[in-house]
């Protein structure tokens, strides 16, 4: 992380994920106008053939830019996930039967519709009057009855539930696996012709990435990518320290932070990772939801602009956009005006 000490500043990078928005060659090139520009391609949702295809399309139009991009391949970890493969629909009042196994869907009639939770069981058993939280916070279901293979859920929130959305049990912290066997197998075979970095999630201990770093070096001696370690757990936070001193760079990942530490701790889990990474050479990244709200206004959120401005202010390495570039309405102007607040509020 950049010391305000320092008489020397690069300026943030901005590291935007790829999705829907930004697969026109027309859009990369008008983002790659405000450079330094890094392309972030996560596993949460898709294979690591799509992500390679898309990869591939992006390099076409960064081979005809001056400026150096790097390509990050996210490896997601494994965490408690929705069944649903498209598009959900929150609506208001409604009850929906969640299982807690994918096999059991539609074993309750009495309800119009139903989802799973797949791939990690969420813990402790919900109860009647707890709340599940969706996404990174955005959406929450509260728990009418529960049983044992299901529960009777009613939306608090609603609107369109993207793909595999996170679920939690509100202030029960979350459980996750750091390398599922699916992830073990894209380390093996990590196309490094591809990607220049590998991003690893729900990192708790320098032992994580040197696991990654044994399997990602080369029989050759090629110790291949840079690695860099979300932290956002609440064991990451502890360990933020060793965490950067094993790493090639540290991203905070917002939204899993806010669901393991709690809205209350948030802020503090933030700034102990910061205190952790002040005075270390290693780049700290923040993620997520930067500007999301130029999707719906011409003019960002106050608080997403001071707080921006103050994270550049700080000497932040970067910042991870989301949203804004995957399924956001305007990632062109919105990478503009990020891009404007870290040139204006650089430390000298």
């Amino acid at each position: 992380m950049q010391s305000n000490s320092s008489n020397i500043a690069t300026p943030a990078r901005v590291l935007v994920t790829v999705g829907p928005a930004l697969l026109q060659e027309n859009v990369v090139q008008e983002i790659l106008a405000y450079g330094p520009i890094d392309f972030r391609f996560p596993l949460s949702k898709e294979t690591l053939q799509t992500q390679v295809n898309q990869a591939l399309l992006i390099r076409g139009v960064v081979k005809e830019n001056p400026h150096s991009s790097r390509f990050f391949l996210d490896i997601p970890g494994s965490k408690a996930r929705l069944s649903n493969e498209g598009g959900f629909e929150l609506r208001a009042g409604e009850t929906i039967a969640l299982y807690y196994d994918r096999a059991h869907i539609g074993s309750d009639w009495s309800v119009d519709r139903d989802l799973a939770i797949i791939d990690l069981p969420v813990s402790p058993s919900p109860k009647t009057g707890d709340i599940f939280v969706l996404g990174d916070g955005e959406d929450a279901l509260r728990v009418e009855s529960a049983f044992e293979e299901f529960c009777l859920v009613k939306p608090l929130t609603s609107g369109l539930l993207g793909k595999h959305r996170g679920i939690v049990l509100q202030d029960s912290g979350q459980d996750f696996i750091t390398f599922s066997e699916r992830d073990l197998d894209i380390l093996d075979r990590f196309p490094r012709e591809i990607f220049t970095d590998i991003i690893l999630s729900f990192v708790g201990s320098k032992d994580t990435i040197q696991d990654a770093r044994r399997m990602l070096t080369t029989s050759a001696g090629d110790t291949g990518p840079r690695i860099w370690s979300k932290v956002e757990t609440c064991e990451g936070v502890r360990n933020a320290g060793e965490i950067a001193e094993a790493s090639d760079g540290v991203i905070i990942g917002r939204g899993d932070l806010l669901l393991d530490a709690g809205a209350i701790e948030f802020d503090a889990a933030m700034e102990d990772i910061m205190e952790a990474l002040k005075w270390t050479p290693k780049p700290l990244f923040i993620g997520t939801q930067i500007m999301n709200s130029t999707s719906a206004n011409w003019l960002p959120n106050r608080s997403e602009l001071s707080y921006l401005a103050s994270l550049v202010r700080r000497g932040v390495d970067g910042f991870l956009l989301s949203f804004e570039t995957t399924v956001g309405k305007q990632p062109v102007r919105t990478v503009k005006l990020i891009r404007s607040v870290i040139e204006r509020y650089s430390p000298l």
